[in-house]
């Protein structure tokens, strides 16, 4: 992928007439170039813009249901998911590599909260405290995203990555008779299916399997966000039903 940066650069480079030019100039193309064709427009990709609202919509409803129900951990969620999905929408409408820095930073603080739940269940949180094991994961998540841009590296695995890392302590903690916080495994793999989905299309669309550049309505990346955004709504629902969560006993 690192091998096609320079066909990535011509491609991706906008005239000196459109709105996002002097940002592109100033920070560099990301490292990946979507199927979409991008318009010399306030929204350059449409279509993986405006998707990003399947983040934005959940995440204002779960947000509005923590402040309901007074729970820190539902509001977190909600906020976090929010910046996921702004954080994104403004990398599409842009493209360059600082607003594709914005957005990784919004998944890896979505993807240090869900770790920081599981360690949590797996009571490797002594004396720390819910923000420092927070901390502990997405500070070195931001140099890695350094490290694998120097090294011209796939930044996209490091997802991938972490989504292993996820469902690998959901397993510890299945394993780990001292975990009481294991409810119904229903909302996780209904969670896992969607984000697989999500990822297939991802996958699909930088393959150019799944490939119409002008069509604006429907990309492969596109429905990326839209199942990711399922996916990560119906998390929220799997881990709202620990008892620290919203404050339930433990069953």
């Amino acid at each position: 992928m690192q091998g096609n940066m320079k066909q990535w650069i011509q491609e991706a480079a906008v005239q000196k007439q459109c709105p996002w030019y002097d940002m592109y100039q100033r920070f560099g193309p990301a490292n990946v170039k979507w199927c979409e064709h991008r318009l010399c427009a306030i929204i350059q990709e449409p279509a993986n813009t405006w998707s990003n609202l399947a983040y934005i919509f959940p995440a204002l409803v779960i947000f509005w249901w923590g402040l309901k129900i007074k729970n820190k951990q539902t509001q977190f969620y909600g906020v976090t998911l929010f910046i996921v999905g702004a954080f994104s929408l403004f990398y599409h409408m842009t493209n360059n590599y600082f607003t594709q820095y914005l957005d990784f930073f919004g998944m890896f603080m979505l993807m240090s909260m869900l770790m920081m739940y599981n360690f949590k269940r797996l009571s490797w949180l002594p004396s720390w405290g819910d923000i420092k094991v927070f901390l502990l994961w997405f500070i070195p998540l931001n140099g890695v995203f350094a490290l694998f841009t120097v090294l011209e590296i796939n930044i996209q695995a490091i997802v991938a990555l972490l989504v292993l890392c996820v469902v690998g302590t959901e397993f510890l903690c299945r394993r780990n008779p001292k975990v009481v916080d294991n409810p119904s495994l229903k909302y996780f793999f209904i969670s896992l299916f969607f984000m697989s989905v999500a990822i297939s299309f991802s996958i699909a669309d930088a393959k150019r399997a799944f490939c119409d550049p002008h069509n604006h309505v429907v990309q492969g990346h596109a429905l990326w966000h839209f199942f990711a955004g399922i996916g990560l709504s119906f998390a929220y629902l799997y881990f709202r039903q620990m008892s620290w969560f919203e404050g339930k006993k433990a069953s």
